[in-house]
C-alpha cells in the first residue's frame, strides 16, 4: 500500500498540482484539495476528496462510497482548452479532485490510473504486504472453494497454476473422477452441480432412510450385495451385458430408493441409454437422477458403501434437509472445476471470474459465516464419500489451516461483504 501512495502523489510531482494531496499515514487517510477549494477546505473538511484507507471508503462533502463499489467509469480525465481535470463522478459525487493546466494533461492521466489504483487494491487486513493484487470479492470467491486450494498446494491468492505438471495433474483428476475431456463438458458438469448435483442424490439417499423399517432393512442388504458383485467382478458397467441377476438387483434399488415414485423411476430405468455412461442429468429430471444412480452403483467400487453410510447417517431426518444445507459442497465442487478449466487454458481469467461470481452469491445466500460454510462443506463430503472418503482427512487439515492463516481468504475478507464485480 506504501508504494501506492507513493506512486500517486509522486505522479504529480511535477505538476501544478503536486501541493494538492496531503498523506496523514497515521490516520490512514490520503486528503486531496482542489486548488479552487484550497482557502474553504481549510475550514470545511467536507470539501476535501478524502481517501481513507482504514474504513476503505471515499468521501466528499457527506457522501461516503466504498471502495468496493467505485468503478474504473467513477474516475474521468476532462480536457478542457485552458485546464485538464481529473473528477470523480457517481454515488452522489461530481467534483474536480485535482486540476492542471492543459500541458500537464499526460501527468494527470497518470495521477488517474494511480488513483484508480489504490482504490481498486485489496489491502483490509495488510494483505498488499504480501503482494496480492486481488480485489475483495475476488478473495471471497477464492475462499468459497479455497479447502480445494489448500489441501492440493494451490496458494490461497492463486486461481490456478498454469504449468505443465499442475495441467497433467488436473487433467488426469478431471478425465478420471469426472470423465470430463474438454470445456463444453465441464461447463455442463458445473451447470449439473449448480442446479442439481449432489445434493438430489442426498435427497433420494435420505427417502430411502425414510423408508418403514422392513424396506430401509432389505435397501440396507442390497447395497451389500452390490459390493459382494464388485468383489466378484461381475457386476457390467453397461446393462445391456447384465445379467437377470444383478439387473434385478439394481432395479429393486431403485424402486425402494425412490419410494412412491418407484414405479416411474423403474420405468425411467429401462427408458435410459443403454450404450455407456450416462452422469449428467439433463432432460427429465427422473431419467438423469436414475442413470447417475445406476452408473454409479455399476462403476463405483465403493458407492454402495458411501450410500449405505449415507442411509444410516440420515435416518431419522427429514430428507428436504439433506439438500438445504448442502449446497457448499455442489458450489465448491462447480468453483474447482471452473478454476481448474482456467488452469488448463480453456477459458481465460475474466471468464473464470465472472462464472463463479454468482455461484458465490448462492453459497454466501445459503450460510451466515466462513465457519459454517466450512462445516457444512465437510459434512457433506463425508456424507458423499463416506467416512473413508479418500480426501476427508486432507480437507478436514486445510481448513484448519484457513481458519489460522493470515493469508486465507476467510480472513481477507469479511463473510457479509458485498458480492459485485469490483475487478
Amino acid at each position: 500500500m506504501a508504494n501506492q501512495i507513493s506512486a500517486l502523489t509522486e505522479s504529480l510531482r511535477h505538476t501544478s498540482a503536486r501541493h494538492d494531496v496531503h498523506v496523514d499515514a497515521e490516520e490512514g487517510r490520503i486528503e486531496i484539495v482542489a486548488a479552487r477549494d484550497a482557502l474553504r477546505a481549510l475550514f470545511r473538511r467536507s470539501l476535501r476528496f478524502q481517501v481513507l484507507l482504514d474504513e476503505r471508503v471515499v468521501r466528499y462533502g457527506g457522501v461516503g462510497v466504498p471502495f468496493d463499489r467505485v468503478r474504473p467509469e467513477n474516475l474521468v480525465v476532462e480536457e478542457g482548452p485552458r485546464t485538464t481535470a481529473v473528477r470523480f463522478r457517481g454515488h452522489g459525487i461530481d467534483t474536480a479532485v485535482v486540476s492542471a493546466p492543459s500541458g500537464e494533461q499526460d501527468r494527470l492521466r497518470a495521477f488517474r490510473e494511480r488513483l484508480w489504483d489504490l482504490l481498486s487494491a485489496t489491502d483490509p487486513t495488510a494483505l498488499a504486504t504480501y503482494g496480492s493484487d486481488l480485489t475483495p470479492t475476488q478473495w471471497w470467491l477464492l475462499g468459497a472453494s479455497a479447502v480445494f486450494a489448500s489441501a492440493t498446494g494451490t496458494p490461497p491468492d492463486k486461481l490456478e497454476w498454469r504449468n505443465p505438471l499442475t495441467r497433467r495433474m488436473t487433467r488426469r483428476l478431471l478425465e478420471e473422477g469426472w470423465d470430463v475431456h474438454s470445456w463444453q463438458e465441464a461447463a455442463a458438469l458445473v451447470a449439473w452441480l449448480v442446479e442439481a448435483g449432489h445434493r438430489r442424490d442426498f435427497t433420494h439417499a435420505a427417502n430411502a432412510a425414510a423408508l418403514p423399517p422392513p424396506a430401509r432393512a432389505e435397501y440396507e442388504r442390497l447395497l451389500a450385495a452390490v459390493g459382494e458383485h464388485h468383489e466378484r467382478g461381475d457386476l457390467p458397467d453397461i446393462p445391456e451385458t447384465d445379467t437377470s441377476e444383478t439387473d434385478a438387483l439394481v432395479r429393486r434399488l431403485v424402486f425402494l430408493r425412490w419410494g412412491t415414485a418407484g414405479g416411474r423411476a423403474v420405468d425411467a430405468l429401462d427408458a435410459m441409454p443403454h450404450a455407456g455412461r450416462v452422469h449428467l442429468p439433463g432432460g427429465d429430471p427422473l431419467i438423469g437422477d436414475v442413470s447417475w444412480f445406476s452408473w454409479s452403483l455399476r462403476t463405483g467400487p465403493n458407492y454402495w458403501r458411501a450410500e449405505l453410510h449415507r442411509v444410516r447417517q440420515l435416518t431419522g431426518r427429514p430428507p428436504a434437509e439433506a439438500a438445504d444445507t448442502r449446497l457448499s459442497h455442489d458450489h465448491a465442487w462447480a468453483l474447482r472445476l471452473l478454476r481448474s478449466s482456467y488452469g488448463l487454458g480453456w477459458i481465460e481469467a475474466e471468464e473464470c471470474w465472472e462464472r463463479m461470481l454468482p455461484i458465490a452469491r448462492a453459497v454466501q445466500a445459503a450460510y451466515s459465516s466462513w465457519e459454517e460454510m466450512a462445516h457444512c462443506f465437510l459434512e457433506s463430503y463425508e456424507l458423499w464419500g463416506g467416512p473413508d472418503a479418500p480426501l476427508l482427512e486432507g480437507f478436514a487439515e486445510a481448513a484448519d489451516e484457513l481458519r489460522a492463516s493470515p493469508r486465507s481468504p476467510w480472513r481477507a475478507v469479511a463473510w457479509e461483504h458485498p458480492l459485485h464485480r469490483d475487478w
